[in-house]
């Protein structure tokens, strides 16, 4: 069912959503509880919260405070930065809410100023050059006597370009507020909806309108000094609201593992609960009474259950509260230095690297494949004419042309070219060119430069200055370009002779099937062929004159299919229909040249084991001749070529190729690691890859075996397809590259997707999680950033997890000689602050900005990059390597200050509490020289992160243990310092414990780095016996 809308004085239309917007998630009312909801749809919150609701029961040993206020802590610090991002929303939207506007009041004639938020379906607003449109609205007038407006999209589609847009002539005349206020009107066009390709609308139930006269809400209008519309959508009904859909949402590897290992200690965690709280109850049960425990007398299910609960509560700190909210930390300060890195800053257009999300950092360290776009990702995207091909003659110097009396096919070339385009001339004295295809903007100029120059256009007109004269030819039709026909044409009449041409261009593979019977077809294919082995694009003209009764009733066809709203369908078969029979009018060859550094940046991604895949649109032959001149395909390989005419011929060559390499014998994962002594290259296109997709396993064994894979005339989706296919049958990182807005579904389908700023909008940009301005950058972005990110959240994730071991295995061991009576060892804050304060921010400082190896030496050895493929850093035994080392440094902890100051473990002991305190400033102090044994990058950062730490924790024990502040928190703490310093051999503790501890560490390591050294180690032990000379 179709929109009615009306306007005019006595109009009337039914509600529609406010033009108000409201982006933001909370209102003042609503951010506490609602912000606290989503804290608890992460599962590790909801564990923190049971604990802490278990730390206020009877049989809790811990203080529930204790717990209480470092739960609240995380949650309030997770909700501010919710409230922080959702205040600038809110900022924005008040912004664009009260942003003035002017309405016509039919009443009055006379416009006056509203806020934006104010407009309503049905209003007749005039906006100014400069100004945002604030509302979907058709264009009824403008200042231009052509009826004439140009309009910025750029917030709406990305790209730069401006867009033209013409009222019809039967509203131009409603060009003052009187005669728009005298008038009126009904509009029936389609139901909100977020296409921004297609749009249907009937003005009076006769005339038809399109996208060229619906103005968007967000365009800025341009070179116009004013236009009036009318409002047909508003408020979350606008295409710009209908299009704004969160990004696919992206958890990195690493991050999963975490949460694996998470659950796994928590499953260990439990059973240590159970056990324990199974002891409690027979010691109750069975041993003699004690006066300092107090014994229960039963084993029933109820006590059982308590005691399991107690252990729960005192043994909670093994999953550390603050996990998530440091490791955000870590991320989103790596993530800056990454933005902030000049040599990943593009001077020239001012554009720095973007990290659009702190998710991935590390994931960036583990990719092996790199799916890039050709046109604007790896070329520049900035065509030049550099041939054509006319009258079975090659023209290669175009300024030669330019002082040569054209033959006569010359003529017809470049009128055509000046004429079948979508480019638009802007200015009155200086006219220039706008498109949003820098291929079109090539030939147009290239044609004006030899006196076919394109000046003027209107809806049913096109101007052209030729070397005869000022020509208007009449414009009868135009059928766009899409992805799906891959041409365009335009039904012309000639000015003098009313002879009607049908003027079409397009890609080679659709308009060779296009032509005349009579086409020397071989002689075109060789010429095609020719062009794109020197790399250049292009495009076939063709026309015919089309006779005036099959004009005439082609045309009424058209117009009734256009009025009628009908599908794509129907209107590409009536398209086909008239586009027949051609008569070829030459080829056109654009030159798209390279991005500086993409070779070098190519052939640093295949050194270090990426895969780079090539994913064009464009002719096999270019693609091919572009990969050579980008080190993708090298002299020395054999390239493979699957591209067939029929699903038989396709079976064939796959099944040879699979044969000659014996591929069948093999696994993907196999393949991916075999050593090639012959380097292949695999070639295939668009319709193949129909094929190759129904028998997906031994395709994408070839195209592991292959060095390098061009795939040319592929479409959007095609090119998500593949990145299915290869996340789907492998656990391979996936990174996608691109430019354009047919890029936009493979970057959201990969693991990490990377848009560049292009030519062609900032739609990939929009749509990705990285973005940079050039290619080259990529090499940076991986091999020295990823590397770095994927080691710093390694290590900050094992040593978090290790931290809180040492601390918890000393309370384990205490179990044994307390009765299991769960009284717990350490004073209650002192495990708070453990995780809050003393360690994690030496932690987190360390891990920021730990590197293994310089940037230079990243570059140097790309083969480093492989760490993070095989995923050396974070494996599972690489996992409990750490826990295991924790709880051996743990027992020393536990055990050494019994031992050494000859302590009673009986718990009958009133010094309890300095001896365990004396345990726990050991564990301080282990840990701590744990961090900076891990450490490779020691800088003044982490130096005095970890020193300050150390002298805070004696601060805070210091003022813990006076009276007014014991007293206050923790009465057991009063004095306990000062005793622990009392007590004979406390310091030679402290000092030579740490030692006895690490020894294993040190051990691991030499055997290690001698042994079994990565790759990195062996690097840093050249640099270091190179620096000894």
């Amino acid at each position: 069912m179709d929109r009615i809308v009306k306007f005019g004085k006595h109009s009337f239309n039914e509600e529609h959503p406010k033009n108000k917007v409201r982006t933001t998630k909370y209102t003042l009312l609503t951010w506490a509880p609602k912000s606290l909801f989503m804290q608890f749809k992460r599962a590790a919150n909801i564990y923190f919260l049971v604990v802490s609701v278990l730390s206020f029961m009877p049989f809790s040993p811990k203080n529930p405070f204790s717990l209480a206020v470092t739960f609240s802590a995380v949650l309030f610090f997770t909700m501010l930065k919710e409230a922080y991002e959702d205040y600038y929303r809110h900022k924005q939207d008040n912004q664009v809410n009260q942003m003035t506007c002017h309405r016509l009041d039919p009443v009055s004639q006379q416009v006056t100023n509203i806020q934006s938020q104010e407009v309503k379906v049905g209003d007749i607003l005039l906006v100014q050059d400069e100004e945002f449109i604030p509302a979907d609205m058709v264009l009824l007038s403008s200042q231009n006597s052509k009826g004439l407006a140009f309009v910025n999209t750029m917030n709406l589609d990305g790209e730069s370009n401006l867009k033209e847009k013409v009222c019809l002539n039967s509203t131009q005349q409603l060009n003052t507020p009187k005669k728009l206020a005298e008038a009126s009107g009904e509009l029936k066009c389609d139901q909100p909806n977020p296409s921004l390709v297609k749009w249907h609308c009937l003005f009076n139930q006769s005339e038809v309108m399109g996208l060229s006269q619906l103005l968007l809400r967000g365009c800025i209008l341009k070179n116009s000094d004013y236009v009036y519309g009318v409002v047909v959508y508003s408020g979350s009904e606008t295409k710009i609201m209908l299009n704004s859909k969160d990004p696919p949402s992206k958890v990195s590897n690493v991050f999963k593992r975490m949460n694996k290992m998470l659950y796994f200690l928590l499953g260990i965690q439990l059973a240590t609960c159970g056990v324990f709280g199974q002891l409690s109850c027979v010691w109750n049960y069975y041993m003699e009474p004690h006066t300092y425990i107090p014994n229960k007398g039963s084993c029933d299910f109820v006590s059982l259950t308590e005691s399991v609960l107690m252990y729960w509560v005192a043994y909670s700190h093994l999953i550390p509260i603050s996990l998530y909210v440091a490791l955000e930390i870590v991320k989103l300060a790596q993530s800056f230095l990454m933005s902030k890195d000049l040599d990943m800053y593009y001077q020239e257009e001012d554009r720095p690297a973007s990290c659009r999300t702190s998710d991935l950092v590390e994931e960036l360290g583990q990719v092996e494949f790199v799916f890039s776009d050709k046109t604007g990702t790896l070329t520049r995207n900035q065509m030049v004419f550099k041939k054509c091909f006319v009258g079975g003659l090659v023209y290669s110097d175009n300024s030669a042309l330019k002082n040569t009396t054209l033959h006569l096919e010359l003529r017809e070339f470049f009128l055509q070219l000046s004429m079948c385009h979508s480019v638009f001339a802007t200015g009155s004295k200086t006219i220039e060119y706008q498109s949003s295809s820098p291929d079109e903007l090539a030939l147009v100029e290239a044609s004006a430069s030899v006196g076919y120059r394109f000046t003027d256009r209107s809806e049913k007109t096109i101007q052209i200055e030729t070397p005869q004269g000022l020509q208007t030819w009449r414009l009868l039709a135009e059928i766009p370009f899409d992805y799906s026909r891959k041409r365009m044409s335009v039904l012309v009449k000639e000015p003098l002779s009313e002879k009607v041409y049908l003027m079409t261009k397009g890609a080679d593979s659709i308009m060779m099937s296009l032509l005349e019977d009579n086409t020397d077809l071989a002689s075109l294919d060789q010429k095609l062929n020719e062009f794109a082995k020197e790399g250049l694009r292009t495009l076939v003209l063709a026309r015919r004159q089309v006779p005036a009764p099959e004009a005439n009733n082609w045309l009424e066809k058209w117009e009734n299919l256009l009025k009628a709203n009908s599908g794509e369908k129907e209107l590409h078969s009536h398209a086909e229909a008239i586009e027949k029979n051609l008569k070829l009018v030459g080829v056109s060859a654009v030159e798209d040249k390279l991005q500086e550094g993409v070779p070098e940046t190519i052939a640093l991604l295949i050194s270090a084991n990426v895969r780079v895949w090539m994913l064009t649109g464009d002719k096999q032959q270019t693609a091919v001749e572009i990969a050579k001149s980008c080190n993708l395909i090298q002299e020395s390989m054999t390239i493979v070529k699957l591209s067939s005419y029929s699903c038989e011929q396709f079976q064939r060559t796959l099944e040879a190729s699979m044969h000659k390499f014996s591929l069948d014998n093999y696994s993907l994962h196999q393949i991916q690691n075999l050593k090639n002594t012959e380097k292949v290259a695999l070639v295939i296109d668009g319709n193949s890859l129909v094929w190759a997709l129904e028998d997906k396993t031994r395709f994408l064994k070839l195209c592991l075996f292959s060095s390098s894979c061009i795939i040319c005339r592929v479409s959007p989706a095609q090119k998500m397809l593949v990145v299915q296919l290869v996340k789907s049958q492998g656990d391979w990182i996936t990174l996608a590259i691109g430019d354009g807005a047919n890029d936009v579904s493979m970057i959201q389908e990969a693991h990490i997707g990377v848009g560049i700023c292009g030519k062609e909008g900032t739609q990939a940009v929009q749509a990705s999680d990285y973005s940079v301005a050039q290619f080259q950058y990529l090499s940076k972005m991986l091999l020295v950033h990823g590397k770095w990110g994927y080691r710093r959240i390694s290590y900050f994730i094992c040593y978090y997890f290790y931290k809180n071991v040492v601390a918890v295995t000393c309370e384990v061991w205490f179990a044994f000689f307390n009765g299991f009576s769960g009284q717990i060892y350490f004073a209650d804050f002192l495990p708070m602050l453990y995780n809050a304060v003393w360690t994690s921010w030496p932690c987190m400082l360390t891990y920021i900005f730990e590197q293994d190896l310089s940037a230079k030496d990243c570059y140097k050895h790309p083969c480093a990059f492989k760490e993070g493929q095989k995923n050396y850093y974070f494996t599972a035994v690489g996992f409990w390597k750490w826990i295991l080392l924790g709880i051996f440094h743990g027992a020393v902890c536990f055990w050494l200050p019994f031992a050494g100051l000859d302590s009673d473990l009986s718990g009958k002991d009133l010094g309890l509490w300095a001896t365990s305190t004396i345990s726990f400033t050991l564990v301080i102090h282990v840990v701590s020289y744990k961090l900076f044994m891990e450490t490779v990058f020691v800088n003044a950062i982490n130096l005095s992160a970890g020193a300050v730490c150390v002298a805070v924790y004696y601060l805070s024990i210091f003022l813990l243990n006076t009276d007014s502040v014991a007293l206050l928190v923790q009465p057991q703490l009063n004095q306990v310092f000062f005793e622990m310093f009392n007590i004979p051999g406390t310091w030679l503790v402290l000092f030579f414990a740490p030692a006895l501890a690490l020894l294993p560490d040190f051990i691991f390591a030499a055997w290690r780095q001698v042994f079994y050294p990565s790759f990195s180690e062996s690097v840093l032990k050249k640099n270091q016996k190179l620096k000894i000379k």
